[in-house]
């Protein structure tokens, strides 16, 4: 028979390996103060943000109120339509914009007076899509600066009415 064969731990082969850093210690002076990472990333946030913002709805404010929930868009929420001589009729367009996943019908528009009137409604937009309505507006007999709001009602309940506010000045014949 044989000898049984017993093992002892060799002392040389359970000392760890020493292993060299990855990179060498940063040195004093050119580390980067937390703070000054924080404004970084901060910065580059809100710079994506900006970026996203622009391409995606044209603007900042539209896409804070698609961040709040808003699916319709009017373009542009306000308008000047210049200046005309009292009793001038003028042909405009106003465009809403869906951002959401599913269809919005426009189904109609009411004015502070009977000088504006919009044409194609009902209207259905479609997700992703937007439609352009044409808007008549007769200036009154009133001289001096001219304002009137359009507000187009839908069939979504959080972004109606959405509004669109026309400014221009009328001057005398």
């Amino acid at each position: 028979m044989s000898e049984p064969i017993t093992l002892t731990a060799d002392p040389i082969a359970t000392d760890p390996i020493p292993v060299p850093p990855l990179s060498p210690p940063p040195t004093k002076g050119r580390e980067m103060p937390t703070w000054v990472a924080v404004i970084l990333c901060a910065c580059l946030i809100e710079l994506g943000f900006i970026l996203w913002a622009q391409f995606r709805f044209g603007s900042y404010r539209y896409a804070l109120a698609y961040i709040q929930g808003a699916r319709l868009q009017v373009r542009p929420g306000a308008k000047s339509v210049g200046t005309h001589r009292q009793g001038d009729v003028l042909e405009t367009s106003v465009t809403i914009r869906n951002h959401g996943a599913s269809p919005a019908r426009i189904v109609g528009a009411r004015s502070g007076c009977g000088c504006i009137a919009s044409r194609g409604l009902p209207m259905t937009v479609p997700p992703g899509g937007s439609a352009t309505f044409l808007v008549t507006v007769r200036f009154g007999s009133t001289v001096g600066e001219w304002h009137q709001t359009i507000e187009y009602l839908t069939d979504v309940v959080a972004d109606s009415p959405q509004r669109v506010d026309l400014v221009g000045q009328v001057v005398g014949q």
